[in-house]
Formats: structure tokens, C-alpha cells, sequence
């Protein structure tokens, strides 16, 4: 799996315990890291959830290839939110963007 966070999203009106739970029905496991915030992972990914609950923030490391990008996409859009994610690559540079909001 990806050692380093190479996953960055942000989403807008939506709290982040529907996305927790989007992810949980897709086969993540999910666990409190703090008061507020969630950890989500699955074998080919690690992410956290944090952030303000109404513009959550999802960052981790995400093993990538075109299936991965997929079922990430299904659950994005499952959402019915505004979000954007980037992916970077080893040295850090942007290798996919996608945004559904302005």
C-alpha cells in the first residue's frame, strides 16, 4: 500500500458521519481517532476524516490505479455534496483532479 498521504479531498454541506457511513457500506472499517474526527481504511487505503463537520476534510494514502479511482467515485457521487480531490504521485505532483462543485 502507498506509505505516504497522496489523497487530499474537501467536501461542502455535508456532515461528516454520512460520509463515514458512505465508506463503512463500501467495506472501509472506521474508528474515532479523536472527538471529532474518524479514521477509514480498507486494504488499499488509509484515510482520515477531520475537519469542520458541515466542510469535512478527507486526506490519506490511497493506493492508486483506475479501480481504486472508481469506487471512490461512486461513493463521491453517492454523496450528493460538493467535493473535490486531488491524487500527487511520489514526488508530489498533481496526477488527477476532480471537483463537482464551482
Amino acid at each position: 500500500m502507498q506509505e505516504d498521504n497522496n489523497f487530499y479531498a474537501a467536501f461542502n454541506y455535508i456532515n461528516k458521519e454520512y460520509i463515514k457511513r458512505a465508506f463503512e457500506k463500501e467495506g472501509w472499517v472506521s474508528r474515532k481517532s479523536s472527538w471529532t474526527d474518524f479514521e477509514l481504511s480498507n486494504s488499499w487505503s488509509e484515510l482520515t476524516l477531520e475537519g469542520e463537520d458541515k466542510s469535512p476534510l478527507l486526506n490519506g494514502a490511497v493506493d492508486f490505479c483506475e479501480e481504486n479511482v472508481e469506487v471512490l467515485n461512486r461513493i463521491f457521487i453517492s454523496l450528493n455534496s460538493e467535493y473535490q480531490y486531488e491524487f500527487y504521485d511520489e514526488d508530489k505532483n498533481l496526477i488527477l483532479q476532480k471537483s463537482n462543485g464551482n
